[in-house]
């Protein structure tokens, strides 16, 4: 989070949403879950040929497409993966209990929290002794966000230390603190983050060390030790990936490089490689964000993240709707390189200081209350967590699959066209625990376009396939 501030310097003068064109491409049904049993388009039905916006079909082709029935822009191939940060504090319980309120509001599909390593315990001769009352209330917290649909991004941003200690026994002490994690948090955790943008201060004492050139003899090499340390110690419960991500602001050549010198000597101990992203409201930095998200996926064969993005609502960060749609066009961009996870930094203002910008990334203040563009941020958040697929072509069926969209209380669920019985367009409501549906009976060699709407979002997707012939 170091450098954060420096961003609310940058010169605003227009967001210019049309500066990248992204290809449309077919999803792919690897993402989304069959835990639930199918429920069958059937005559039983009562058919709603006006309950749905159905889209004029694509040109004839054997695979599925897929498009969002409310933008003009294509639909791209990546997964449900958009979700905000939220500091969960044992302090205030009732706190957390209304920023995960807001979280499933924003239809977010992940959260990103974390305990602080002195909250967890401490060592004691040698041996790490856990202070399991302040423990439980996290326990408690990720359990809730779980129960609520959301995938965890976990974060030990801090590593237990003092200077007598030697690398040796930092190692011991916190491999015994990173079990203890494991043990309490495996089973719910999605993604493990161990330390932040220690690029730019050295993970045991937080000293700087720069945030360009290159890094002091020896430091990363000291760092992927802890990182292995850490992968192994968090897999004696879990089997999550893990990462560890670098400064992200500016977003240029410069700092691309020194993302790459970060992680030519990392990789070896990350599953996942995550970077900070803050490119402000310049089409031009926030399309380089793309760029180089590919660039590091490419060179490094594993997933990529982006575990921080967003802009401080502050004077020299522009407008509300400034603000609101460069976020906006932050998440389109980030989510059309298929990451793990996109997380917005960060749901509720730390403070209320509007001179301090690293106080004010919050979609929500202080006090709790919504800030203007906190529904454009949701609205681009909740288009990018719900995609659809289509599989099982047959010459008179189709099954349509779905990602669960966090919050909804159902899915609106519609094809166009007649079946082989010449009803016309038909459309069911479907559970909030259902995924999938079969249609039967269709027409063979024949295009349709199935509908999924969540409710009471209204988030729509459509997408299109042909029966075999």
């Amino acid at each position: 989070m170091q450098d954060r501030a420096r961003i609310a310097v940058t010169a605003v003068t227009s967001v210019l949403l049309c500066g990248l064109v992204l290809t449309g491409c077919q999803i792919s049904a690897d993402w989304v879950s069959e835990r639930y049993p199918l429920d069958r388009d059937s005559s039983s039905a009562t058919p709603r040929s006006n309950s749905l916006p159905v889209g004029t079909a694509s040109p004839s082709s054997s695979a599925p497409t897929s498009r969002s029935s409310s933008a003009t822009r294509p639909d791209r191939s990546f997964a449900p993966a958009v979700g905000i940060y939220v500091v969960a504090d044992h302090t205030d319980p009732g706190g957390f209990e209304r920023d995960l309120t807001e979280v499933v509001a924003s239809g977010s599909t992940w959260i990103r929290m974390g305990i602080p390593s002195w909250v967890t315990g401490r060592i004691h001769k040698g041996t790490f002794v856990p202070n399991e009352q302040s423990v439980t209330f996290y326990v408690d917290a990720v359990k809730r966000a779980k129960g609520a649909g959301l995938k965890i991004a976990f974060i030990q941003a801090n590593a237990l230390n003092s200077a007598s200690w030697t690398d040796d026994q930092f190692l011991d002490y916190n491999t015994q603190y990173w079990e203890y994690i494991s043990m309490r948090f495996g089973q719910y955790v999605d993604l493990w983050q161990v330390f932040n943008e220690h690029d730019a201060s050295d993970f045991r004492n937080h000293s700087a060390i720069g945030t360009s050139g290159g890094f002091p003899a020896g430091y990363l090499d000291r760092l992927r030790s802890a990182l292995m340390a850490a992968r192994t110690a968090l897999r004696t419960h879990s089997d999550a990936p893990i990462t560890s991500p670098p400064l992200g602001y500016p977003i240029n050549a410069d700092r691309y490089a020194r993302w790459e010198t970060f992680f030519d000597a990392l990789s070896p101990a990350l599953d996942v490689i995550s970077v900070h992203a803050y490119p402000g409201s310049s089409p031009r930095s926030i399309a380089l964000v793309a760029t180089y998200l590919k660039r590091l996926k490419e060179r490094y064969g594993k997933p990529v993240a982006v575990t921080e993005l967003g802009v401080p609502s502050v004077s020299s960060s522009g407008t509300d709707d400034t603000i609101g749609t460069a976020i906006a066009r932050q998440i389109e961009v980030i989510a059309s390189t298929d990451p793990l996870c996109a997380i917005v930094y960060q749901l509720r203002d730390r403070g209320t200081s509007t001179s301090d910008s690293e106080q004010m990334f919050g979609l929500v203040r202080n006090d709790f209350t919504r800030k203007p563009y906190f529904q454009t941020v949701a609205n681009e958040i909740k288009q990018h967590n719900l995609a659809v697929s289509v599989s099982g072509l047959s010459r008179d069926s189709a099954k349509l699959t779905w990602t669960g969209v966090a919050g909804s209380t159902g899915y609106v669920i519609g094809r166009d066209g007649r079946n082989l019985a010449g009803h016309g367009p038909w459309s069911t409501t479907d559970p909030a625990r259902a995924r999938s549906r079969v249609f039967s009976g269709l027409r063979a060699d024949t295009e349709y376009t199935f509908t999924v709407q969540a409710i009471p979002s209204n988030v729509t997707r459509e997408i299109t396939a042909r029966t075999t012939s």
